[in-house]
């Protein structure tokens, strides 16, 4: 009698077998998913729009970088703020709303909008409360109750 022992490619036959039989089975699985997916995406998602990149004016313009006070010194009252002689400190191109804000140093208590020379017919500005602007040109006015020197600030305006 002889012993009978397989040979190693008996051996791995079934083993191979059942391996591509999974391999197959898990391949089957995928494209089923990929198919199911595909028909999903194309059935959700009918097209696609880009749409182009857009720059807007901002619709107020400041008429200078600096502004400059005009009017004569008093110990307590209004100074106004313009560009210069005649200039105004900013301009609105595109009437709408617009939000100021600043933060008024010691001494001064109130800052206004007017269109007029001379502070008059003024408009209070609050910081960060937004306010409508008609399409023309404005000055500032600044409420002062202090003698002596008072500090720079600046005013951010924002749509």
């Amino acid at each position: 009698m002889e012993n009978f022992t397989p040979t190693p490619e008996r051996a791995e036959t079934p083993t191979r077998s059942r391996w591509s039989r999974k391999t197959l089975l898990s391949l089957i699985l995928l494209a089923c998913a990929v198919s199911v997916g595909s028909v999903y995406a194309a059935n959700v998602f009918l097209f696609k729009q880009t749409f182009p990149s857009y720059s807007s004016a901002s619709g107020i313009v400041a008429n200078c970088v600096t502004l400059s006070s005009s009017g004569a010194a008093t110990p307590v009252g209004l100074i106004e703020y313009n560009c210069g002689p005649g200039l105004y400190a900013f301009t609105v191109t595109n009437a709408g709303t617009y939000v100021p804000t600043f933060l008024l140093p010691a001494g001064y208590t109130n800052l206004y909008l007017t269109t007029v020379a001379s502070c008059g017919s003024l408009t209070q500005l609050n910081s960060t409360t937004a306010m409508t602007l008609s399409a023309i040109s404005y000055v500032y006015c600044a409420r002062y109750n202090t003698v002596g020197t008072l500090q720079s600030f600046n005013v951010t305006w924002t749509a």
